[in-house]
């Protein structure tokens, strides 16, 4: 699913599968009350990328998880969404949030799960690097989102390349020429 280097993927998708929800949430240090994942009580400097796929991973294996949050900034829905909710979001505006490092990590979590989002403003918050690489990984998945903004917020050369490796690696973003 994800390609974070250390350990390896094989190891932590094996784990993952023979390790009980239970002792896996609380591993990485998550609890999910219902449909919803909420990691508002995690501090910005928490969250190791082995941690974000981790939760990747718990939330690929537990499809009754309808929404990821993280305070009052970021709710999104992942698995068809929260059931009863009529509510599709197609259109996240998140500009000007004060949002850090973590919370772009979540995001680019909570875009290999949704299915309906076609549009993610994050721009002028400090996501840096450590986020973009994430929602990089997100970007590889996910099939729907169109257009993402993220000026101004503090992403280096090598971080915006992890966000086109992520749309170069992702199928739906490629085109079939016609021979010539």
């Amino acid at each position: 699913l994800l390609s974070f280097n250390n350990p390896p993927n094989e190891l932590v998708d094996a784990l993952v599968e023979t390790t009980p929800d239970d002792e896996l949430q609380s591993s990485c240090g998550i609890n999910i009350d219902g449909p919803i994942l909420d990691l508002t009580e995690k501090k910005n400097d928490e969250m190791s990328l082995v941690d974000m796929k981790l939760i990747a991973l718990v939330l690929k294996k537990n499809t009754s998880v309808k929404c990821l949050k993280r305070g009052d900034m970021i709710n999104i829905p992942i698995h068809g969404g929260i059931e009863g909710d009529d509510k599709v979001v197609e259109e996240l505006y998140l500009t000007y949030k004060d949002l850090k490092p973590i919370d772009g990590m979540i995001i680019g979590i909570g875009l290999m799960f949704n299915t309906t989002l076609t549009e993610l403003d994050l721009s002028s918050n400090e996501i840096s690097d450590k986020g973009a690489i994430v929602i990089g990984e997100g970007l590889k998945i996910n099939t729907t989102l169109t257009s993402l903004y993220l000026d101004r917020n503090n992403i280096s050369d090598e971080g915006y390349a992890h966000i086109a490796k992520g749309l170069a690696e992702n199928p739906s973003h490629q085109t079939n020429k016609p021979n010539e």
